[in-house]
């Protein structure tokens, strides 16, 4: 389980907090694909307790989304539960060209692999730790979700956690290559990035391992995050940590497994950050991890998921 006293070395800590390079960024983070044992097991998870909408299936890839975009959840049937891509958006066709351009410059090896439904264009590249990361442009999208009664519904994907044993070199990447910025950083632990306005879109947590470690979904507030939890509760399931609140951001939070095993977190009250805003650290305490109180128990950690072996 990673500690709060490991320490990475050799990160960049730009004053502002801004990224490190002109030209284009990546605008949002897309959605996460993830690889599952049991791919109707995992999709009935999905829209039956998250309220989610399968949009599209193709053989053993189903595309699933709490909005009205094509898809924030991809799920691709496989022997056991992976990682097996993280997605970001351009802004445009050009936008994607000149970012395929820096990463290719960058020696970021591009893979050849099918492009994903509901989507224009796409580069799909290999980064640190062998995380796969993929930037699209064009993502199609159809009408708003009407909410359930008996489902969660919340708005859209809010951020993606990777447990990494080099966060120095992550942070250089995300800032360099696809231009996010560092909002807060608790130095040699914990990073949180983002791509726009919303204090982040990724966090960092350094692991001994590279490794997955959650998704998260944005809800309207601690009265949703109650009624998950009673949700949850009625199909047989805990909460793993929470409810609660992350000093940096001011996040409400509560994470929780879903049938496959992955790490949830139902998160809302995100902190708005203006473009210029300096970035913070906080210290290596239990109090920053949650200022209402208790820290994660000691299996948080251990339900990561490993990343999808690719030939």
């Amino acid at each position: 389980m990673p500690t709060y006293t490991d320490q990475a070395r050799g990160a960049r800590s730009p004053a502002a907090g801004g990224a490190l390079v002109s030209g284009p960024s990546v605008s949002r983070l897309s959605h996460v694909a993830l690889r599952v044992a049991d791919l109707q097991r995992a999709v009935g998870f999905a829209t039956a307790v998250l309220g989610m909408r399968e949009v599209e299936r193709r053989g053993a890839v189903s595309y699933l989304s709490c909005s009205a975009r094509h898809h924030e959840l991809m799920l691709i049937e496989d022997a056991a539960a992976a990682l097996d891509h993280v997605a970001f958006e351009a802004a445009g066709a050009t936008e994607l060209a000149q970012l395929r351009a820096r990463l290719a410059g960058g020696g970021w090896t591009e893979l050849s692999e099918p492009t994903e439904a509901g989507i224009e264009d796409a580069v799909r590249f290999v980064g640190p730790g062998g995380f796969v990361f993929e930037i699209h442009s064009g993502m199609s999208t159809g009408d708003e979700i009407t909410p359930r009664a008996d489902a969660v519904n919340p708005h859209g994907i809010e951020h993606a956690t990777l447990i990494v044993t080099d966060i120095a070199a992550m942070e250089r990447f995300f800032v360099e290559m696809l231009g996010l910025a560092i909002s807060d950083r608790v130095p040699g632990r914990i990073s949180w990035l983002r791509c726009g306005e919303r204090h982040h879109d990724f966090n960092l947590i350094k692991g001994e391992e590279d490794l997955f470690n959650h998704v998260a979904w944005e809800v309207a507030g601690l009265e949703q995050i109650g009624r998950a939890a009673d949700l949850l509760a009625a199909r047989g399931s805990n909460l793993l940590w929470g409810p609660g609140r992350h000093r940096p951001g001011h996040v409400l939070f509560a994470y929780f497994l879903d049938d496959e095993g992955v790490v949830n977190e139902f998160c809302a009250d995100v902190e708005a950050v203006a473009a210029d805003r300096p970035l913070k650290e906080w210290p290596d305490d239990p109090g920053t991890a949650n200022s209402w109180g208790p820290t994660p128990g000691p299996d948080f950690f251990t339900h990561s998921i490993p990343l999808a072996s690719r030939s």
